[in-house]
């Protein structure tokens, strides 16, 4: 993230603790190690320098105030950023675009890491969201981006994220809206993981649910069919056909068929309160389109395989890269995405 210090007369009051001396070498090393992205003014640079602290830590002062006539409003396009407080207090407060938090909460904390990214399953979305994050950083011209990527293990992600932000991370958790239709409604998830957040450390916690069913809907169609999982598949001209009617008849883009269904199952014959009226409608309504009645016929699915293919084969991975710069997938998916990015923006690392 971005941290954003300045400099204030508050500061001469504790020149002298050990404290402050201790807090920049740690601000600084964050900088250093590309955790984060310092950004620092020119008279703090200078008073900064009057401390104790290494040559090194010296050297990146004078670097970084000289950065500041290029990065100084950077802030203002961010979605999200750190402004510190200075005060050796524990002090930390939350709105919707900044976090303060005094020097004192810094560190006594550990906000000075990389910025937690908890995901249901690292191990087959990490890489997935990785490439999206590679070109929303370009999009959004951001030189570096930094995150720890952790495994929240499906339904123990409530346990793995009270873990980390109890232990004073910074932590952006990421969910499957799992959302059958557009007008579904938030699932139990969602709300466990909002209260796990709200009584343990909610102000360096943020949670976040994809805008479609799961990490597999982010992937274009077109990519989908070259997977293969789609070889011989039936289910193929089902969602072709259902695709080209959208298109044709101008459906608004996150009301596609393909955002929310379920390429891992399929749609099986619903069980009774499986689905609630709209989304039963909704879903009916297009694959009538397809040339299938719900309730029915089952509608195949592509397996759990999926990211996993798209990651092994060279080709689908980079036709992947081409169609996310589509017109379709940026007005879907780029906004959101870049939002969330912020969390992670950091400097290039500079240690050797």
């Amino acid at each position: 993230m971005i941290i954003r210090w300045l400099y204030d007369s508050i500061l001469e009051e504790i020149r002298d603790t050990a404290r402050l001396q201790l807090v920049t070498a740690e601000i600084l090393r964050s900088h250093r190690f590309g955790h984060h992205l310092v950004v620092i003014d020119r008279k703090l640079a200078i008073f900064l320098n009057k401390l104790e602290i290494s040559g090194e830590d010296k050297a990146m002062l004078n670097r970084l105030a000289g950065d500041y006539t290029q990065n100084g409003n950077i802030h203002l396009q961010a979605a999200v950023y750190i402004d510190i407080i200075n005060s050796l207090t524990n002090e930390i407060s939350r709105d919707p675009k900044s976090y303060s938090m005094s020097l004192g909460y810094v560190l006594n904390s550990r906000v000075l890491e990389p910025t937690t990214l908890l995901l249901e399953n690292l191990h087959n979305d990490g890489w997935l969201y990785d490439e999206i994050f590679k070109y929303v950083a370009t999009k959004n011209r951001l030189i570096s981006f930094k995150y720890t990527g952790t495994h929240g293990g499906g339904d123990d992600i409530p346990n793995i994220l009270s873990a980390v932000i109890g232990e004073g991370r910074i932590a952006l958790t990421l969910i499957d809206s799992d959302a059958a239709a557009p007008s579904s409604r938030p699932k139990d998830k969602l709300s466990r993981l909002k209260q796990v957040s709200q009584s343990v450390n909610p102000e360096i916690s943020h949670i976040q649910s994809l805008p479609v069913r799961e990490i597999e809907n982010l992937i274009p169609l077109e990519v989908i069919l070259k997977l293969p999982c789609a070889a011989n598949n039936s289910t193929n001209e089902v969602l072709l056909r259902i695709r080209d009617h959208e298109i044709n008849n101008e459906h608004p883009l996150m009301d596609h068929f393909c955002l929310y269904f379920d390429y891992k199952v399929g749609i099986p014959i619903p069980r009774p309160g499986q689905l609630d009226d709209e989304e039963t409608r909704w879903i009916r309504d297009k694959l009538r389109i397809g040339g299938i009645i719900l309730g029915d016929e089952v509608v195949s699915g592509y397996g759990s395989t999926i990211v996993n293919q798209l990651r092994n084969a060279n080709a689908l991975t980079a036709a992947f890269h081409e169609r996310i710069r589509h017109k379709d997938w940026v007005n879907r998916y780029l906004e959101f995405f870049s939002n969330l990015i912020w969390y992670f923006v950091s400097a290039r690392r500079l240690v050797t």
